[in-house]
């Protein structure tokens, strides 16, 4: 037969040492078989090293343990015996924490317990093993949807330990206006700039476009707000004074408090591709007569008159150009030039 002495009460995650002793079968003492016995658990999560056993930590229930030592002796015979060991938890507090701790209403947040040893250590993540309850009623699966706006309690219990957390539910706003679109356009073009925004908690959520407007520096540009593809459409119109650039501003406001405000910075190119000059053929010595000169796009069709803008010219030098004016001194043909954005163009009279 063999004996064992040693604890048979411990703490979880502790290491208890046992000796065994063999005798014969008459009771006389063979001596200390300690290094020669097995040691099986009936926790496989302990840790058996020859006679010492460490007691490990079992989250999901708190386990008394059945040791069994194995002597094989010089014959091949086996001998064993049990040892009950009565096992204590080794929980001493337990923290709930939630992720987010503050969200919108109707969100799912992260429910997580953990367990400590005395010491302060970490025992692990026991939230599958602990009650978490809101109003009395258990929580399952380790999440929480925050039904209203403002603070929710949660209370965890584990093991003779509870803890609380609050989670803070808020009603969802934009604070952050997001605009895309092109930055380099042509007279003329509209282009669509996508708008979206975003909450306090960094999720996406949509625009509300009575509370947006959307203005450019150059008033004559059409404006127009797409709600179902949340788009703005913006045309850039021909500014016959220059193709001048733009700034877009789209602003975000809510009871008279700017929100938020996005500015877009748009280079605009000339639309001009050819000019159009516009003058009487035949005109008797002496007269006056205006000359029109109208800007042309890429397929011919008019932009604009800019004949205010653009530099007029006779190849007659006794003739006289003022204020988009022709007055003709002498008889005979003369060729009318117009230059405007580095295009020209002529008409004969």
């Amino acid at each position: 037969s063999i004996e064992v002495t040693g604890p048979q009460n411990a703490v979880e995650t502790a290491t208890a040492s046992y000796q065994v002793q063999a005798f014969d079968t008459y009771g006389n003492l063979i001596g200390n078989v300690t290094t020669e016995t097995v040691v099986v658990s009936d926790v496989e999560a302990d840790r058996v090293r020859e006679a010492e056993v460490t007691f490990a930590f079992t989250p999901d229930v708190l386990t008394d343990r059945e040791l069994v030592f194995t002597y094989t002796d010089e014959e091949g015979e086996e001998i064993t015996t049990e040892v009950e060991v009565s096992v204590d938890s080794v929980v001493d507090e337990i923290t709930v924490s939630v992720d987010p701790d503050r969200a919108g209403v109707g969100t799912t947040v992260e429910v997580t317990v953990e367990a400590f040893d005395p010491e302060g250590d970490s025992l692990g993540d026991v939230t599958e093993h602990a009650t978490v309850s809101f109003e009395g009623e258990d929580l399952s699966g380790g999440e929480f949807t925050i039904p209203s706006a403002g603070t929710h309690e949660l209370i965890a219990a584990y093991r003779d330990q509870e803890d609380m957390v609050s989670v803070m539910g808020e009603f969802p706003v934009l604070v952050d206006l997001e605009v895309t679109g092109v930055e380099q356009v042509t007279e003329t073009q509209m282009v669509a700039y996508a708008v979206t925004g975003t909450d306090q908690f960094g999720e996406t959520i949509t625009v509300d476009f009575d509370a947006l407007s959307v203005s450019s520096t150059v008033e004559a540009d059409t404006i127009t707000v797409d709600e179902g593809s949340s788009e703005v459409l913006v045309e850039f119109v021909f500014t016959p004074d220059g193709p001048g650039d733009r700034t877009v501003v789209f602003t975000y406001e809510v009871d008279g408090e700017v929100i938020d405000e996005v500015q877009i910075e748009v280079e605009v190119v000339s639309a001009v591709a050819d000019l159009d000059v516009e003058v009487s053929s035949e005109i008797t010595d002496g007269d006056t007569v205006p000359v029109t000169v109208t800007a042309l796009n890429e397929g011919g069709e008019p932009l604009g008159e800019v004949t205010d803008y653009a530099g007029i010219t006779s190849s007659v030098d006794s003739d006289e150009i003022t204020e988009g004016e022709l007055t003709v001194v002498g008889i005979g043909e003369r060729e009318v030039t117009a230059e405007y954005r580095g295009q020209s163009a002529s008409a004969e009279v």
